[in-house]
């Protein structure tokens, strides 16, 4: 699981940095593990987060001008500023001790409310619960409470907060159970504690995919790899209902990006055409809103979109197997994810993985993972990826990308290497993989720009798990760093052959522009092969000559797939941006200030667009 950090969000020229940390056990995924139903038979899938419910704190001061319960817990917790949050229990009064109990197959296990070494700024008082045995657990049900109540609905709250001290290092074990006997469903968090206080946020909307969020029944606290006998404290357990558009229009329909702030997560989508979830720098839901407006069906449920750095040995067979096995280069890592860029044109999110050793300060070269994600409303989705390969005497063998996709075994796909027999032209150098693209559901593209990075697509599967995964992998390490740039594409239920195969050629052989007036850049960082097309960003790079750009775009000899265009050194400058004569209006600025406009997909048509600057 991953504790993020509070952390503080500004606005300034298109961009909104935001940086949240986490600290996790490095795993395939680092949130949740299935749990089978001590009572029923079938599994009980992972989720990410869990809280209790209480009552409402809307933060109302008496007519004293005294500070209330609720302003103090707003003022600390800043997840708590919308004011809708329902406190579970902060132990200031004494019957919130009532929804708890001890279970312990030796009866040691024991907890009692402390009135002075809780969360000073809320209160002070909190729970201290002792720890005997790994089977001792805390539990909150309420079966005794006769003055406090565990509300059961937790649809309203996206979010669990929740304090917890610990002595020392501890695995701590969080499980949240909804339903009874044979209809009980159980998923666990294993969670690294630091010595001293961790706050846990916690995102209940991943939780709604793997327990009945309206018939939440208990949450439990356990330490699994208790060695001797521990303890811990507990304070301030809130559910917070914390939503936000940072930018655009969530409820739209009408096909417009925009930002959202749901809890831990950041959702970035089109509205009417699709959402996809950020938690901890990972894309961990998608949706396709043309046909699940609702957000019903997770298609990542359960993993990670990707791409996915993962290790592969040399002579390994590549499976679902290879995620399951997450690369050794830390005991801990912290993960940061900001958001650089956000307009009607794109949204950019930067993000990092650092791994670190179990104690002490990190090494200068600790090695590290780096994502940048530009998001066009179209649904292209342009990834760059980084990692390190050698470190601290540390260093990688072989390397590869992986994406998943949930869906049925059967589910329609295809895994393309390069150089396969009957490839022609430039459909050799290619690797790419399609997903779907029939009446099951939406249809899911990855490519790789540099084939000789990750020359070998392989296709794996599991029925069990409802998951099919692409591994691009095959290429020589590059030391001490290695990068790729890679194309998802989120199409609908045409996304198959032969539109997936255009679509891969397009994004690593685009056409060529030669314009009229003005001039292609080509030695554009992130432009890796310098022919005007920036695979990092998604886009067509043009400088203006006497403050004007005119150059033909698409026309016979194929589709031309929504291109963007960044204009150089428009920073700072108006501009007027014309498609065939008529004003184009879908202009916005990067984080640089410069001009950033894209086009809707055309057949064959050409087009005539034009840039003047002033």
């Amino acid at each position: 699981m991953w504790a993020a950090n509070a952390s503080t969000e500004q606005f300034g020229n298109g961009a909104f940095p935001l940086d949240c940390d986490s600290d996790s056990v490095p795993g395939s995924d680092p949130s949740w593990r299935r749990r089978c139903s001590r009572s029923a038979a079938s599994w009980v899938v992972v989720l990410l987060p869990l809280v209790l419910g209480g009552c409402q704190g809307m933060g109302l001061r008496p007519a004293g001008g005294s500070l209330t319960q609720s302003d103090r817990l707003m003022a600390h917790y800043a997840d708590l500023s919308g004011g809708r949050f329902a406190v579970i229990a902060d132990f200031e009064q004494e019957q919130h001790l009532e929804l708890f109990r001890s279970a312990s197959p030796g009866g040691e296990s024991l907890h009692q409310l402390s009135p002075s070494t809780g969360v000073k700024a809320t209160g002070g008082r909190c729970l201290r619960a002792e720890f005997a045995r790994p089977e001792d657990e805390l539990i909150a049900d309420g079966q005794a409470a006769r003055n406090w109540s565990l509300p059961r609905d937790w649809r309203e709250y996206d979010l669990l907060l929740m304090n917890v001290w610990a002595p020392v290092a501890v695995d701590l074990q969080l499980s949240l159970v909804s339903g009874r006997e044979r209809l009980r469903s159980i998923a666990d968090s294993h969670i690294p504690l630091q010595p001293g206080w961790n706050l846990l946020r916690l995102d209940l909307m991943d939780a709604a995919e793997h327990v009945a969020l309206d018939d939440i029944r208990e949450l439990r606290w356990s330490l699994p790899l208790l060695t001797s006998p521990s303890v811990l404290q507990i304070d301030d357990i809130i559910l917070a209902h914390n939503q936000t558009d940072l930018f655009g229009d969530s409820r739209s329909d009408t096909g417009g990006l925009y930002l959202k702030r749901r809890g831990r997560r950041w959702d970035v989508g089109a509205g009417g055409r699709f959402e996809l979830g950020v938690v901890n720098g990972q894309i961990r839901h998608w949706y396709d809103l043309a046909a699940d407006r609702l957000r019903m069906r997770n298609l990542v449920a359960g993993s990670v979109m990707g791409p996915s750095i993962v290790a592969i040995s040399g002579d390994e067979e590549v499976g679902l197997e290879v995620l399951e096995s997450f690369p050794a280069w830390g005991d801990r890592v912290v993960a940061r994810q900001r958001l650089l860029e956000a307009s009607p044109v794109r949204v950019v999110l930067a993000c990092t993985w650092d791994f670190l050793p179990a104690e002490g300060a990190a090494p200068d070269d600790a090695p590290g993972q780096w994502w940048t994600y530009t998001v066009y409303p179209n649904g292209d989705v342009y990834v760059h990826i980084e990692c390190v390969t050698e470190a601290s005497g540390w260093s990688a063998d072989a390397l590869g990308l992986a994406v998943s996709y949930r869906g049925r075994e059967d589910l329609p796909r295809k895994c393309h290497s390069t150089s396969q027999l009957g490839d022609s032209g430039r459909l050799l150098h290619v690797p790419y993989a399609s997903f779907g693209g029939d009446s099951t559901g939406p249809g899911l593209l990855f490519v790789v720009h540099d084939g000789r990075g990750a020359p070998v697509m392989s296709c794996a599967s599991r029925e069990a798990l409802a998951r099919v995964t692409a591994v691009a992998h095959g290429g020589q390490t590059r030391r001490p760093r290695q990068d790729w740039d890679c194309l998802l594409v989120l199409g609908d239920t045409t996304l198959a052959d032969p539109d997936a195969e255009a679509r891969a050629l397009h994004f690593c052989f685009p056409p060529v522009l030669s314009p009229t007036v003005g001039e292609v850049v080509t030695d554009t960082v992130g432009d890796r092969d310098h022919d005007g097309f920036s695979e990092r960003e998604g886009c067509y790079v043009l400088a203006p000559t006497d403050q004007r750009v005119l150059v033909k775009v698409g026309g016979p000899g194929g589709p031309q797939f929504a291109p963007a265009f960044r204009i150089a050194g428009s920073a700072g400058r108006e501009a007027w941006v014309y498609v065939d004569h008529e004003i184009h209006d879908q202009v916005a600025r990067t984080a640089d200030g410069e001009i950033i406009f894209q086009l809707e997909s055309s057949a064959d048509q050409a087009r005539t667009v034009e840039v003047y600057l002033r």
